[in-house]
Parts: C-alpha cells; structure tokens; sequence
C-alpha cells in the first residue's frame, strides 16, 4: 500500500486501525517498517508487463523516504500515546547488515525464519516488559 499512499494517509491510517484496537482493550504493540530493497531479477519481455512491474517497484529512494517519514511519525505516536514500540527499522537492519545480521533476511524483502523468530521475540519482550510493574 506504500506505492499508492502517501505517507500521511498511512499514518492516519495505522493511527486509525491502533485507536480501533485501543478502544477494544487490546495491547497495542507500534512496529516501525523495517528496511528492504526491491531488486528485480528478471527481465520480463512483454511492454504491457515491464510496465506493471516498473509501476510495483518504486524508486529506491522514494520508498525509503516514504518510510522513514512512516517510521518518524510512528515513533512519534507510540511517545505521544504511550504505546509500546518495536523499532524493525533499528532492530534488524538490512541496507546496514552486520555478518551477524545477515541470517535474519531470506531475501531483500522478507525475513528468513531466524528474522521471524527474532520479530517475535522483539514483540514477546516489549509485552512482557509492559505486564512488569
């Protein structure tokens, strides 16, 4: 949904979906968007396709800026709210990869099962840090 919304739209979007949640008493958890490259390794020869998988992948550049913009004003909010938050974007880095780091990313989009394990542990331990007095 990044490519087709600005950055406030999604904000006030999450904003929304979190305050929905709130209002039902659920634990709220704010989980900034976490780094990624879109690199396509194929060239597809039909003109109509190339053009759909030009307009699915957008600049590198203007992704990032949109989701730093997102991150910005979700760390924001979790302050403003008091919510919780788990900083994917700091947590597990993939454009700044430590040799540690690089077993958390399967691909350049999505974590491999040891980035999920670690995406759930990140979560465990900010609820459980919230349950501790």
């Amino acid at each position: 949904f990044i490519i087709n919304s600005s950055a406030e739209e999604i904000l006030e979007g999450l904003e929304g979906l979190h305050s929905m949640a709130g209002d039902h008493g659920s634990a709220r958890v704010v989980v900034t968007i976490p780094e990624a490259t879109f690199t396509v390794c194929y060239r597809v020869t039909l003109q109509s396709a190339e053009l759909f998988a030009q307009s699915l992948f957008p600049k590198a550049d203007e992704y990032n800026q949109t989701r730093r913009t997102i991150n910005t004003g979700l760390r924001n909010y979790a302050e403003r709210n008091d919510l919780l938050l788990v900083d994917l974007e700091k947590e597990i880095p993939h454009l700044s990869l430590t040799d540690d780091q690089k077993s958390m990313w399967d691909d350049d989009l999505h974590f491999s099962p040891a980035g999920y394990d670690r995406f759930g542990a990140l979560i465990f331990d900010a609820l459980q840090k919230a349950e501790t007095p």
